[in-house]
């Protein structure tokens, strides 16, 4: 029993004494479940822009990505992607940053702020996402997630 205490206090003084707590496999099916409801939101108002192939990766105890590729209407052959980065605050899944690739624009996302380059102004679009009405005409994955899949970013329990 000493010979156990002493391997975990050797343990935790080597990782520089901070206890990293693993996401219990109900917390990961928890974020399983919110990659299957993405899956099921537009990426875009245009009833032709889903995702498609999302993949879970565990970045560590605590954080996760949700990676998808973007199918929707283009001229041309494009290969669009988004990551979504989640974080487990408090047992909850925080939609703490994201980036959506496409074409036509870069997006970045942290928390509930964007930046967005569009190639059609050749400006950066920037804002806060609880300032825009439901009505918006954002055309955003981050945003569906943040606002459909989840409530302003947090997992609904």
């Amino acid at each position: 029993m000493i010979g156990r205490v002493l391997t975990l206090v050797c343990l935790f003084l080597w990782l520089g004494g901070q206890m990293a707590i693993a996401a219990t496999p109900e917390e990961i099916a928890r974020l399983e479940a919110i990659k299957d409801q993405i899956a099921k939101v537009r990426f875009c108002t245009n009833d032709s822009c889903f995702f498609r192939r999302l993949t879970l990766r565990i970045d560590s105890p605590t954080q996760a990505t949700i990676m998808a590729e973007i199918d929707r209407p283009a001229g041309v052959n494009v290969n669009d992607t988004a990551d979504y980065h989640f974080t487990l605050i408090d047992g909850k899944w925080h939609l703490t940053s994201g980036e959506e690739y496409t074409d036509v624009a870069d997006y970045a996302y942290k928390g509930s702020n964007y930046e967005i380059y569009s190639v059609h102004s050749s400006r950066i679009l920037s804002g806060d996402l609880n300032s825009l009405s439901p009505l918006s005409a954002l055309k955003s994955g981050y945003l569906a997630i943040y606002n459909k899949v989840l409530h302003k970013g947090q997992e609904r329990l």
